[in-house]
């Protein structure tokens, strides 16, 4: 069995290989460069990523020249720049290539995007010759290698022309990356840059008010309130929570505690918000009545948990049951942490929880 699977992937970058020469598309180049790549062939993935960047170019300078060349008729300039206009008359005039063009990158981005502008597309389309996707990935095969700085300068660059990504949450995939790599070399100025960054787009984050009114409820220090912050508040943005953890920590280290309050709890948050969006999605009779119960479906769910593993979630909710003590309040975090111990899905920090617990009731 190992030995067909390890024929079915040398194959499979041997099929590439032989046929890229024959001007396979570059988002098929890249695809099989990805294959290589998980599958440790780094040196293979480097040559297709490589490759993946000549053909875009290509398609790109094509894409450019049938565009250009179908608008330049009078009779098209006559109908307008809007898009409908244009697809309009070109559709008339058979061009069906360039009407393609056209609907493949409204698909991806949308008319406002270009500003309704066939020209604007076309600008757009004559700086386009980049692709992002293919030197991020060549970033990653170079961290993987240990050449550090060298990954660096491709994540900068893809991060550059993110503004060409066919998918526009892979810009937080980078920032990510560029934020570990700054963390592994010990520039904790950079990696605040970027953890900035990838917060730059979260709205609740910038929102001071809606900060000091989540801490306000903590330090009411009402038991009740543990159930009544994620009952009163809601925050959706699924990219921010491990940055805002490792957010928490930085402010942390720097002594700026209320600010590693703010962080780790609109985590929880976020993170409770997106959870309960899956749930009430799945089962149209669950709503939210208690954090308790909340935990407790949480862990029917098995993609709910690895992804809040992965995220450090169960992580968050514990340190804020920690952090609400340190900040004074104690009946709050107690109650916080009595949740955690009985219900919390995750065995260890439900063990932590436990013993915090018991070691704040003998104080």
């Amino acid at each position: 069995m190992k030995f067909r699977l390890f024929l079915s992937s040398f194959f499979v970058c041997f099929a590439v290989s032989v046929l890229s020469a024959q001007e396979l598309p570059s988002w098929k180049i890249l695809e099989e460069a990805e294959v290589c790549f998980e599958e440790l062939k780094y040196g293979e993935a480097l040559r297709l990523s490589n490759d993946a960047l000549k053909a875009r170019k290509s398609e790109i300078q094509d894409e450019f020249n049938t565009l250009e060349i179908s608008i330049t008729p009078a009779q098209v300039r006559r109908y307008g720049k809007e898009f409908d206009k244009v697809i309009e008359i070109l559709t008339e005039r058979e061009q069906k290539k360039a009407v393609s063009i056209i609907n493949k990158y409204l698909d991806l981005y949308g008319e406002e995007y270009f500003n309704n502008d066939i020209y604007g597309m076309l600008a757009w389309l004559k700086a386009k010759e980049t692709y992002p996707e293919a030197n991020y990935l060549i970033g990653q095969i170079y961290q993987v290698e240990g050449e550090l700085e060298t990954a660096g300068y491709f994540f900068e660059k893809a991060y550059k022309d993110r503004k060409y990504l066919d998918v526009y949450e892979t810009q937080y995939q980078i920032l990510y990356d560029m934020a570990y790599l700054a963390k592994v070399q010990g520039d904790k100025e950079k990696l605040e840059k970027m953890l900035l960054l990838i917060l730059d787009d979260d709205k609740n984050f910038k929102d001071k008010n809606f900060l000091q009114s989540i801490t306000r409820t903590i330090k009411q220090n009402k038991s009740k309130n543990v159930d009544r912050l994620y009952l009163i508040y809601r925050a959706e943005s699924k990219f921010s929570i491990k940055a805002l953890y490792e957010l928490s920590h930085i402010y942390e280290d720097a002594g700026m505690e209320e600010l590693s309050v703010q962080c780790v709890a609109l985590a929880t948050v976020e993170a409770f918000t997106h959870f309960l969006g899956i749930m009430e999605e799945r089962d149209s009779l669950f709503s939210y009545s208690n954090l308790t119960k909340f935990f407790i479906e949480c862990a029917k769910y098995d993609d709910i948990c690895i992804w809040a593993q992965e995220n450090h979630v169960w992580e968050l909710f514990y340190l804020l049951a920690l952090k609400s003590k340190q900040m004074g309040c104690r009946s709050f975090s107690t109650q916080f942490l009595l949740v955690l111990s009985n219900s919390l899905p995750d065995e260890h920090f439900k063990t932590l929880s436990r013993m915090a617990l018991t070691s704040q009731n003998k104080k």
